[in-house]
């Protein structure tokens, strides 16, 4: 063999062992949770692929008002990312569910940690989600 076709073998076999680890990697879904005083939230992320990530958000109002809450907002941020939405009402159970798949370029691991901040009604309550 010469040169060439040394170097063209080892750079295929270091193709095929990187494309192993990608799809070889499980892709268990990790849970995160916490509440505050009025607000409990559960996320869930699953690998998609090497950069997407699909995201479950629950929020689930704990308070005491019986009414309608109204309109509420959410964003939750981490040291990796930050996502978030607005201007939902939530249902009869007051929660509100959301699945979504994002492009991120880190992967969520077990030991990251979230803040959740919900505005509602003119109040704000911030709290931290941990692995579960």
């Amino acid at each position: 063999m010469n040169k060439k076709s040394i170097i063209s073998s080892i750079v295929a076999l270091l193709i095929i062992f990187v494309i192993y680890l990608a799809f070889s990697q499980k892709h268990e879904p990790i849970t995160f949770d916490g509440q505050g005083d009025h607000w409990r939230a559960e996320v869930v992320t699953k690998s998609k692929s090497l950069n997407k990530e699909e995201v479950t958000t629950t929020l689930k109002y704990i308070g005491k008002e019986k009414n309608s809450i109204g309109d509420f907002d959410y964003t939750i941020t981490s040291s990796i990312w930050a996502w978030g939405m607005g201007a939902f009402d939530l249902n009869a159970q007051k929660s509100f569910t959301n699945k979504e798949t994002i492009n991120t370029f880190k992967k969520i691991k077990a030991d990251n940690s979230f803040k959740v901040t919900v505005n509602w009604e003119g109040k704000t309550e911030t709290f931290s989600l941990t692995h579960k």
